[in-house]
C-alpha cells in the first residue's frame, strides 16, 4: 500500500527540515504518487532541478553542488507544484529523489 502521506504533519519526512511548503497541494502527496511518478512535477514545464544543483546551492548559500535534502527544501519553499498529485503522470527524478529521503 503507498498511501502513505510523504509531508506534512503526519508524513514520513515530518520534522522541521521539510516544513516551510509553498503549495499546499504538497501534503497530499504519498508514496504511491512518488512510486508512479504523479507527484505533481513536471520537468517539461519547470525543469529537473536534480539537474540545477549548483544553482539551487547558490540560492540556498550552500556550497555547491546541493545535496538532495537541499534540493527538496528549495524546492518545496519556491516553486509550485505542475499538477494536483494523483492527476497526471511525468516522469519525475526529483520524486525519486524524494523518495530515496523516505527509505533512508
Amino acid at each position: 500500500d503507498g498511501e502513505y502521506p510523504v509531508f506534512g504533519a503526519n508524513g514520513i519526512l515530518n520534522d522541521t527540515t521539510y516544513s516551510n511548503i509553498l503549495d499546499s497541494r504538497i501534503n497530499n502527496i504519498v508514496v504511491e504518487n512518488l512510486l508512479d511518478h504523479s507527484g505533481g512535477w513536471n520537468r517539461d514545464i519547470s525543469g529537473d532541478p536534480m539537474f540545477n544543483s549548483y544553482a539551487i546551492a547558490t540560492a540556498m548559500g550552500v556550497t555547491p553542488p546541493a545535496d538532495p535534502v537541499t534540493v527538496i527544501r528549495y524546492m518545496l519553499a519556491n516553486e509550485m507544484l505542475d499538477f494536483t498529485p494523483a492527476t497526471d503522470y511525468n516522469y519525475s527524478n526529483f520524486g525519486y529523489c524524494i523518495l530515496g529521503r523516505v527509505i533512508e
